[in-house]
């Protein structure tokens, strides 16, 4: 598992250095007046990471031809999201929502941790 997450890592650095793609990665804590903590993280790519991630995967390269790279669908994004557990890395026992905007495409993962003074 560890190694796989380290390519999956790799991976991503390549695509960003050589494409200009951009991940967005959001991480909110927020204490209530009743001491419970609620963690959010904002787990999203931009389509241009996708679609790239999408063209590799159906290559099997990290560089695929230009005749393999392609534009896809929103509806092609989003399965590719939800069918690859490597394209992005959720928390467990955390609830998952999809996130989407500004062009970004991915996941709000939310819980509820429980009493600030029990962390």
């Amino acid at each position: 598992m560890k190694s796989k997450i380290k390519s999956l890592v790799l991976l991503l650095v390549a695509v960003v250095l050589i494409t200009g793609c951009t991940m967005k990665e959001n991480v909110n804590m927020k204490i209530s007046s009743n001491k419970d903590v609620k963690a959010s993280i904002i787990i999203a790519m931009d389509d241009e990471m996708i679609d790239a991630m999408i063209s590799m995967k159906k290559s099997g390269s990290l560089n695929p031809d230009e005749s393999e790279k392609k534009t896809y669908t929103d509806e092609e994004r989003w399965k590719y999201l939800e069918s690859d557990d490597s394209a992005l890395e959720v928390p467990d026992d955390f609830t998952t929502k999809r996130y989407e905007k500004d062009g970004f495409k991915g996941y709000v993962a939310e819980k509820n941790l429980g009493s600030i003074d029990s962390l």
